[in-house]
């Protein structure tokens, strides 16, 4: 089986699954973000074990992975709850994201962000990042501030991607894991996620975890 097609089958097996999961929530979904974020940890273990100083790197991996899962079961609370809807509408973002700078990139290409460390990261594929980002905030905002969300949504996105990438590459590995076939690790697939629940635990934090606060 080619790659391509260990890449599809793949997402639909597991996204109807996690879109289930993210529909009834409670203790399936809790169940769900424990067990992701086990993986991840056992990834960046994984992978980091080669570095000096592997044990700051371990810890540095903790201080990465789990807050973005905290608040991604904090932010579950029934699926007609705001900030269930919030939660929905930032993990719909990513995807949408991660779906358009992959189209634009692929199809228009151009000058590269920083080859370096992901060589196939384009301008043009941040652009259409914004683009998708913007098209899911629209939902409920007008045009001009939900381009200015996504602006800042798909650079934080796209961050996470680029620093999971440089990772790997002091690694000197191409995966974090082979769990999923085609798409390689947990942390390969959620570094944008991972990311953007970063930035939603210190806006959370900073809100006294106001919701309407967030402005999102």
């Amino acid at each position: 089986m080619s790659n391509l097609a260990k890449r599809i089958l793949s997402a639909l097996i597991l996204a109807p699954a996690v879109i289930a999961i993210l529909y009834i929530g409670g203790m399936a979904y809790k169940i769900l973000v424990a067990t992701a974020c086990i993986i991840m940890l056992w990834e960046w273990f994984r992978m980091t074990k080669v570095l000096a100083n592997k044990h700051l790197w371990w810890l540095g991996g903790v201080i990465y992975i789990i807050p973005p899962c905290l608040s991604l079961a904090y932010l579950h609370n029934g699926i007609d709850n705001p900030s269930t809807q919030l939660l929905i509408k930032l993990i719909l973002a990513v995807w949408a994201v991660d779906i358009m700078a992959y189209v634009f990139g692929r199809t228009i290409g151009g000058a590269k962000i920083a080859p370096k460390i992901s060589p196939n990261k384009t301008w043009a594929g941040l652009i259409g990042g914004i683009v998708g980002a913007t098209i899911v905030f629209m939902y409920d905002k007008v045009w001009t501030d939900a381009l200015s969300i996504a602006v800042i949504f798909a650079v934080v996105a796209q961050a996470g991607d680029f620093f999971e990438s440089w990772i790997k590459r002091k690694c000197n590995v191409k995966d974090s894991s082979h769990i999923i076939p085609g798409h390689g690790g947990l942390l390969d697939r959620l570094d944008g996620i991972l990311a953007i629940f970063w930035l939603t635990s210190l806006l959370l934090i900073q809100s006294h975890y106001n919701i309407t606060a967030l402005g999102l």
